[in-house]
């Protein structure tokens, strides 16, 4: 009877863990508010090719926002590269392929706001 007392003790907790879990998770007012880290975007995703305030294998992130006339272009760039720069005809799309010779990665789940988190990071 001790046993099955500590196993029902077990589930309960692990029931309750786990809808307190799903209710953080889909509670839309704590999801709006959750901070993206763009120092870690950056990290994790750019630093290979980008410095903030420095050209490397590709332009410096710092300014990527006033260089971009069109901003759904630059967040479509990110997210779909070649597709911007063959179907799209993006100007300067193409001007920063032809410069760096080297085809930016494809990050199509990096969100708008992700790609804001990244770019307020370098001094956007």
């Amino acid at each position: 009877m001790k046993k099955f007392s500590i196993l029902l003790l077990l589930m309960a907790i692990v029931i309750v863990s786990n809808l307190y879990a799903y209710q953080m998770n889909s509670n839309p007012v704590q999801r709006a508010n959750k901070r993206i880290d763009g120092e870690k975007l950056f990290k994790s995703m750019c630093i290979g090719c980008h410095k903030c305030d420095k050209e490397y294998t590709g332009p410096m992130l710092k300014g990527t926002k006033s260089r971009w006339k069109n901003k759904k272009a630059m967040y479509k760039f990110v997210r779909f590269p070649q597709e911007v720069i063959e179907i799209d005809k993006e100007p300067y799309a193409i001007e920063l392929y032809q410069k760096y010779n080297v085809r930016h990665l494809s990050y199509p789940s990096l969100t708008d706001k992700k790609i804001d988190a990244i770019l307020n990071y370098c001094g956007n």
